[in-house]
């Protein structure tokens, strides 16, 4: 359960819980490679955040506002960024998003691949078993 106070603007925000992070992470459905590469860090960060890194839960201090901010927007907690004061948050907003659909895009044509594998695979076993019947006469 993520607690309020992690969903507000930087002024009241108290950092998140290492659980609350993994929470985040997790419903993200992302590998740390492409959440990395949307929130801009490595994917070893993104692996020390979901193991609470060296120092145990206490790592959790790196992760920073704006990336805390950014994972609570892709899993659909809120958007929890004070209102763009310039275009150059405006800018770095967009690189972000478009990064984030980039690699959901990725990811879903991945995922259609393998269903689609999966169906010929049916296909072709659906025919063998129908012309197996065929050349029995119609017999099981």
């Amino acid at each position: 359960m993520i607690r309020e106070e992690t969903l507000t603007t930087f002024d009241k925000w108290v950092p998140p819980t290492h659980d609350e992070i993994c929470e985040l992470i997790e419903k993200s459905g992302l590998r740390a490679e492409e959440l990395a590469k949307i929130l801009g860090v490595n994917k070893a960060t993104i692996y020390n955040w979901r193991s609470g890194g060296v120092e145990g839960k206490k790592s959790t201090k790196k992760l920073n506002y704006s990336n805390w901010a950014w994972l609570c927007f892709i899993v659909g907690e809120r958007y929890i960024n004070e209102p763009c004061d310039d275009i150059r948050d405006l800018n770095r907003i967009i690189s972000r998003f478009t990064k984030m659909l980039q690699i959901y895009n990725e990811k879903l044509t991945r995922e259609l691949s393998v269903v689609n594998s999966k169906n010929k695979r049916i296909s072709k076993n659906l025919l063998k078993i129908a012309a197996s019947g065929i050349a029995n006469g119609g017999e099981k």
